[in-house]
This record gives C-alpha cells, sequence and structure tokens, in this order.
C-alpha cells in the first residue's frame, strides 16, 4: 500500500518516532514536577547548603515533648536537644523556626525556610507524602486518654459513637486511619491545635477522649493530674526526622548516621531520661495534692522563697518545689530524725548556717538556699546545668560525700561521672556492701536521692508551667484607666 507516494511501513517508522519524540517532551516537562527523590538532581542537595551556609535550619512545632522555653528563657526540650546535637555533629549553628502544624512544617520545607523538621513526627505511609524521613530515633505507643472519674472504655466498641480528638496529620491521626478499616464505626474528629491544647480540652470536658503518644501523656499529667491513661491502641509509631521530599536523601542519611552513633552513646538514653523519667515518678495524688497546694500554701511563702532565690542565684521556683519535697510548704514539720522547718535542715546544717530557729520560715528558707548554693558550688567545673543542679540536690538529700562517692563509682563502671542520668544508676550501688567497700564514705540509701530529685524536678516543671500561666493572666488583665 501506498499513502500519497510514501510507502505505508515507511510511513508508519516517521509516526511511531514522532511519537516517541512527543512522549519524550512529555516526560522531560513532567520531570519538571517530580519529586526530587525521583530525579536524584544533585542541585537540592540540602546537606551541602547546609554545610556552606553554616547553619541548620530547624523547623518545629512548640510542645511539651518538642521545644519549648525553660525557665531562663532559652530553648530547650527531648526534640529541641536531639536537633541541636545533630547541628553540632555537622559542626554548623542550628536555628529554630516554629510552624503552628504537622502541614506548616511540610511548607517550611518545600519551600526552602527550613532544612529540616522534628516535632515528634510519626513516619507512616501518609507522612511520607510530605517529607522524606530519616531513621527512627524513637518508637512510641499510642493511649487513649479519659477523664478521672469517667467512663474508662476497656474495648474498642466503648469508643463507637464517641468523641475523639487527634491533631490533624498526626501519628494518632493514622491510627485511628488503620483502625477504622476493621472497625468501622469507630470515629473522630482532627484539629490542627496540638496535643497539648487538645489534652487540657479534655480535662475541661469539652471532649470525650483523645489518643495520643504516652510520653506526652506523661508530661501533661504533671498539670493535670485527672487525665487518665487508657487502652493503648495500634503499633508503637515511629518517630524521625523528617526533610523535604524534593531532597536527594544525603542529609537524611546524615541524620541515620548520627541517631546510630549517638544511640550507641548513651546520648538518646539521657535525653529520655532527662525529659521523660521524673514526669512519671509521682502518683495521680502527689501531684494533686501538690497542684492543690500551689493555690493555697504558697502564697505565704512566695515572697521568701524569691527574696532568697535572687541572692544565692537559685530559681525560686526550684526552691519552692524543694521545701515541697521536705515538708509539703508547712513551716512548723518535724521529722522523726529531728530535722524541722519548711526546708527539713538538720541541727548541724542549721548551725553551720548560722540559722537560730529551724522553725521560722525566712531563716529555714535562707539557710536551705544557702547550703544549696554551697553545695553547688563544690561540685566539679566540668559538670555542668542542669546536671549541676540535680547533683547539688542530690548531696542535700544524702551528703555531698557519698555524691562523690557515686561520682567515682561512674567512673570505675565506665560511665560519666558529669550526667546525673548516669549517677542514677551509680547512687543506688552504695546500698550494697560490696560495692560501698569501694567508696571513701561507705554505705548510704542511695535510692532516696534518686527520688528525691526525681519528685523536685516534677514539681519544679510544674511550678514553672503554673507560674508562666499566672504571669499570662496578669498581663491579660486590663488596667483600670488612672482617668
Amino acid at each position: 500500500m501506498m499513502a500519497d507516494g510514501i510507502p505505508t511501513r515507511i510511513m508508519s517508522q516517521f509516526k511511531f518516532r514522532e511519537n516517541l519524540a512527543w512522549v519524550f517532551i512529555a516526560l522531560l516537562f513532567l520531570g519538571l514536577l517530580l519529586p526530587y527523590p525521583l530525579l536524584h538532581s544533585p542541585e537540592n542537595d540540602t546537606l551541602k547548603s547546609v554545610l556552606k551556609s553554616g547553619e541548620l535550619v530547624i523547623a518545629t512545632v512548640a510542645g511539651p515533648t518538642t521545644v519549648y522555653k525553660g525557665p531562663d528563657g532559652s530553648l530547650r526540650g527531648f526534640d529541641h536537644d536531639l536537633a541541636e546535637a545533630f547541628a553540632g555533629s555537622l559542626q554548623v549553628r542550628p536555628v529554630f523556626r516554629f510552624a503552628e502544624n504537622m502541614r506548616d512544617l511540610s511548607g517550611l520545607l518545600t519551600t526552602g525556610k527550613a532544612d529540616m523538621a522534628i516535632a515528634g513526627i510519626q513516619d507512616t505511609p501518609d507522612s511520607r507524602s510530605l517529607f522524606l524521613f530519616s531513621d527512627p530515633y524513637k518508637h512510641v505507643q499510642h493511649y487513649i486518654v479519659y477523664l478521672r472519674g469517667g467512663a474508662r472504655p476497656k474495648k474498642l466498641k466503648d469508643l463507637y459513637d464517641r468523641e475523639i480528638e487527634v491533631p490533624r496529620d498526626s501519628g494518632a491521626m493514622y491510627v485511628l486511619k488503620e483502625l477504622k478499616k476493621e472497625h468501622p464505626k469507630l470515629n473522630w474528629s482532627h484539629s490542627d491545635d496540638n496535643y497539648e491544647v487538645l489534652l487540657t480540652e479534655l480535662w475541661q470536658g469539652l471532649v470525650d477522649f483523645s489518643l495520643v503518644p504516652i510520653d506526652v501523656l506523661k508530661v501533661m499529667q504533671q498539670h493535670l493530674p485527672e487525665l487518665s491513661k487508657g487502652m493503648a491502641l495500634g503499633d508503637p509509631g515511629k518517630l524521625a526526622m523528617a526533610f523535604s521530599t524534593q531532597d536527594s536523601g544525603a542529609i537524611a542519611k546524615k541524620a541515620g548516621d548520627f541517631l546510630t552513633a549517638f544511640r550507641k552513646s548513651g546520648g538518646l538514653k539521657r535525653l529520655e531520661q532527662r525529659y521523660y523519667d521524673a514526669a512519671s515518678k509521682n502518683s495521680y495524688f502527689n501531684l494533686a495534692h501538690y497542684n492543690a497546694e500551689i493555690d493555697y500554701a504558697l502564697p505565704d511563702y512566695k515572697a521568701l522563697f524569691v527574696k532568697y532565690g535572687k541572692i544565692y542565684n537559685i530559681d525560686w521556683r526550684l526552691l519552692a518545689a524543694m521545701a515541697y519535697q521536705e515538708s509539703q510548704w508547712k513551716a512548723d514539720a518535724v521529722s522523726p530524725t529531728g530535722v524541722e522547718g519548711i526546708m527539713m535542715l538538720t541541727k548541724g546544717t542549721a548551725k553551720l548556717m548560722k540559722i537560730d530557729n529551724r522553725k521560722d520560715p525566712d531563716q529555714s528558707i535562707r539557710g536551705g538556699a544557702q547550703y544549696i548554693a554551697r553545695l553547688r558550688d563544690k561540685i566539679a567545673d566540668e559538670v555542668k546545668e542542669p546536671d549541676r543542679t540535680w547533683m547539688a540536690l542530690a548531696a542535700y538529700n544524702v551528703g555531698l560525700g557519698h555524691l562523690l562517692d557515686a561520682r567515682e563509682l561512674a567512673r570505675q563502671t565506665n560511665k560519666n561521672p558529669d550526667f546525673w542520668t548516669d549517677l542514677e544508676q551509680t547512687l543506688p550501688l552504695l546500698e550494697n556492701e560490696e560495692w560501698a567497700k569501694k567508696t571513701k564514705h561507705g554505705k548510704a540509701r542511695g535510692r532516696e536521692p534518686v527520688q528525691y530529685v526525681d519528685r523536685i524536678r516534677s514539681f519544679y516543671d510544674i511550678l514553672v508551667k503554673r507560674d508562666e500561666e499566672m504571669k499570662k493572666d496578669e498581663s491579660s488583665v486590663v488596667q483600670p484607666s488612672a482617668l
């Protein structure tokens, strides 16, 4: 056959080549729109740009388990410290940029306004459309949370047709979506608010239930002890550092290598202990009583805590937390061993601090503040904050000599004597006769100072949050006009 004088076979070849050319052009155009990992373009290499600029811009969402302002105004938190350590491994300066929610985090990455994101982000099939993930740094279990005194759900059917609220694009939302495949009557609502806000709403009775990671619940129970842990749902989720889906993946691999080394060095365990251990060491009754006493008993002594906190360079809220642990803010407290007063001073300590009347709140708080400051100054210079303060508190409880023995045992057992988290492991060894023989000051009740410090840390965290809330409330009150 002929077509306009051209053999059909030749015409078919022309059409095939023409179609192939159009396919090639279409693929080229489409390639401009494809995510970076599919293109492997070396031009979108975040790692190279970070190393060149000397800065790692970190996107996060503020929260009690991510990044928040500490008592001194500096940023802290599990995710903050982890991201800061990663920046340190790259020898660059960390710069934190805050977003409102997960979608905003993704936007900061794709627009190049941030190099990485970390905010308790769970690696799921859904979230992989928003982020490129590193290896996980942590696994978290999600639990149903309900209000104490209410009906506790014991099986999934108890949640049918009930109001469960979770953050949008969160790990909790993914868990519920997966469960709904087998439990179609399971429903929930999502919000742009974070877990902290949603749990506060639950505490206020505005929603029936929420589903949250266990670490978030531990921290929030300190402030809202009526929040109760229900049943676990789903498998443990993988938390990871997140990067732009348009990146080559070099920085994600670098993050994975860092996490492997950091885990091996004990760094992840130290962060876990620093931020979450103390949060789980107080019972509901202890926390409920403490929160009530902040309103009723603390005002009588707050001015004294503030006064002597300034004189001896101690956060007054830490001093107050110590006093509560010692005496529950009772000025006339007396123990069976003879220690007395709001700071429970021994006769020897009172004499050393020149205290005449241990039951006088002014004298007792002055003596306690002076003594803890003295202990803090005696700890080796290489011990940095907050470890320095936690060690001073332990020495206040068990004696400086025994604390120094615990530091020596840390050296002998290949632990770091400058980290409080390592001393939490060696102080209990002082109760063992064989270990105690190896020390200068002998046997001691080594578990007690560990519990003592944990409780004070928990009380301190609660008081810091309550104090900040009170300051906000005071600043929001409209002052009457002078006219």
